[in-house]
């Protein structure tokens, strides 16, 4: 159901438009949060491409990328919500399973 009405079943698309993230917006005034979002977010794909997930977080390299306070701020986010796959597979994939470009 999930908030859908009518009578036919509805499909997701099967075209490859881009393998980009569409869904990441942040405000254009306030581009330091839209980079530590983008930041995060590539992490969160380089943490899956590596075999990298919420179990093994602290193999996440250190950065300095947010300050020397900050040095760890990758192995958090993991560690707090896990890889892309690992996200994608618990809001989404029932609904749009992986596949093509988004494996």
């Amino acid at each position: 159901e999930r908030g859908y009405v009518g009578d036919q079943p509805y499909t997701v698309g099967e075209n490859v438009f881009s393998k980009d993230p569409l869904a990441l917006t942040t405000l254009q005034s306030d581009p330091l949060w839209s980079d530590f979002v983008r930041w995060i977010f590539w992490a969160l794909v380089y943490a899956e491409e590596n075999g990298i997930n919420q179990a093994t977080a602290s193999d996440m390299p250190s950065t300095k990328l947010f300050g020397p306070l900050r040095t760890n701020a990758l192995y958090h986010a993991v560690n707090a919500v896990g890889n892309y796959g690992e996200i994608y597979d618990r809001n989404f994939q029932e609904l749009v399973p992986r596949g093509g470009l988004h494996e």
